[in-house]
């Protein structure tokens, strides 16, 4: 079986730890925000990236330039949930304005038939969910209402009934920070840090009870549930994840 990181018509979107974003995805396809604005849908945007609004950002198949081990596949795919899209007959915009080799863009939306499969970090594929943080590297400047609209999503899914309490602190904490620029940055990616953290064993705790799971489960086990084990799921060496590995496949 061809190693799929070998296929020149493979690309990848990356999207952190986020499993809504991940289960509307397969659901409707990969908008950009101006295709999401069109149909009447909500995204959740994670960083001002350089994408413009009616583009989405992808990372080319690091066989094309031998990006395996750097530029938008380390930093985009290695890091979290990726979308295995098929890209033979979409038009992949090679222009290079975040400086991040391998990162190419697309216009306005991908249909979900063009996606293939899922991909996961190899390393993390037996990390249990509450280790893996949700939002990952995202903008700072997004943080906030990311995470409170995450509650929302994790009560009416799952049935729970968390506050926003603890979080609304926590953003209440960075906004009276003092000190100059780069101690306040400091401060406030700890806080995020805080934030990321709640939402994470949020999601984690509405899985088990959802699931009936003792302990919180593998992401391997997580992704295989919440997609019905109806898609493919590689991992980033480009192998389809085996039996021995997912116990639920």
């Amino acid at each position: 079986m061809e190693n799929i990181l070998e296929n020149g018509n493979i690309a990848f979107h990356g999207i952190n730890y986020d499993y809504f974003k991940m289960m509307s995805i397969l659901q409707y396809g990969i908008f950009s925000q101006k295709a999401a604005e069109d149909y009447g849908l909500t995204i959740n945007r994670n960083y001002g990236g350089y994408n413009e609004n009616s583009q989405i950002s992808l990372s080319e198949s690091p066989s094309i330039h031998g990006t395996y081990n750097h530029g938008a596949f380390n930093v985009f795919v290695k890091n979290g949930i990726s979308f295995v899209i098929d890209v033979s007959d979409l038009y992949c915009i090679p222009d290079n304005k975040s400086g991040i080799p391998g990162e190419v863009y697309v216009n306005y939306a991908i249909p979900k038939e063009k996606i293939l499969g899922i991909m996961l970090p190899e390393s993390a594929t037996q990390a249990t969910i509450d280790k893996l943080n949700i939002f990952g590297g995202m903008g700072t400047g997004y943080v906030n209402d990311y995470a409170l609209n995450f509650v929302d999503m994790v009560n009416s899914f799952f049935e729970m009934n968390f506050d926003k309490n603890e979080i609304l602190k926590l953003i209440e904490t960075k906004n009276n920070l003092s000190g100059d620029y780069f101690d306040r940055e400091k401060q406030e990616d700890l806080i995020n840090q805080q934030i990321n953290t709640t939402i994470t064993k949020m999601f984690d705790l509405g899985f088990r009870k959802k699931y009936n799971y003792s302990e919180s489960p593998t992401l391997a086990e997580t992704i295989t549930v919440l997609t019905g084990g109806n898609i493919p799921i590689y991992t980033t060496n480009g192998e389809l994840l085996s039996k021995e590995v997912n116990k639920s496949l």
